[in-house]
């Protein structure tokens, strides 16, 4: 590719036209309060439906309350992706495992890695991931 990545032109530009913008960049702990909250969710709701032999119930519980739980996890991995909730790195990290717990598949920390790369390459032929 033979010109920068329009995500950082366009960060510096705002940034030199709107300073005042820097200062909502922080980190947001209250993101892993979510991921708790929706772990523990998953988690109740599963010992609760453990004994439920209505494959049509369980269906559809998983196919709207269950997929919103997913997605608005997915929501908040994007974020500790990004270190956006914690300033440590770490334990940014650590909360990927913690997001991980209820999901089938161990997916956030590739997640983390393929993203960054997306980030790093955009619409790069061959080096971006998405």
């Amino acid at each position: 590719v033979d010109y920068a990545q329009a995500h950082h032109i366009r960060r510096k530009l705002l940034l030199k036209d709107h300073p005042e913008v820097s200062s909502l960049i922080d980190t947001d702990l209250s993101s892993a309060l979510w991921v708790v909250l929706i772990v523990a969710f998953q988690a109740v709701m599963s010992y609760l439906l453990r004994g439920v032999d209505n494959w049509l119930l369980l269906f559809g519980l998983g196919y709207t309350i269950g997929a919103a739980m997913d997605h608005a996890m997915w929501v908040l991995v994007h974020d500790l992706t990004h270190d956006a909730v914690f300033k440590s790195h770490a334990w940014n990290m650590f909360w990927h495992l913690v997001a991980n717990l209820p999901m089938l598949f161990p997916a956030t920390v590739s997640f983390r890695h393929y993203h960054l790369m997306h980030h790093s390459y955009l619409n790069e032929t061959y080096m971006d991931p998405d």
